[in-house]
């Protein structure tokens, strides 16, 4: 898992840790903080993107399109790292996570 060392003003780290601390969170759950929130960042402003290109696009629509886009960009990146599985088994496991009975 990738670490990451990044600068931030006193103010801000202040501020997220009475946060944190206000909700009952401890200091490891900071890093699970700061994911949730540049994953949330990434997907808010691919959505705006999205309605700049089409102004006729919902926020619903357009957070479920920008969801899309950044599952295909992660599939790519997947396939182009070698990350692939078999068609076989990657049903297999959606099956089974669904809780679904294949045939053999």
């Amino acid at each position: 898992m990738p670490k990451w060392n990044v600068t931030i003003q006193d103010e801000t780290d202040r501020m997220v840790r009475v946060y944190l601390a206000r909700l009952g969170m401890k200091k490891g759950d900071l890093s699970a903080f700061v994911e949730n929130a540049v994953q949330g960042e990434i997907l808010r402003r691919q959505a705006t993107q999205l309605q700049e290109t089409d102004p006729t696009l919902s926020t619903d629509r357009a957070v479920d399109l920008a969801k899309n886009i950044i599952a295909i960009e992660r599939g790519l990146e997947d396939a182009r790292a070698g990350r692939l599985l078999p068609m076989k088994d990657a049903l297999r496991e959606i099956a089974d996570e669904l809780g679904l009975k294949l045939d053999p």
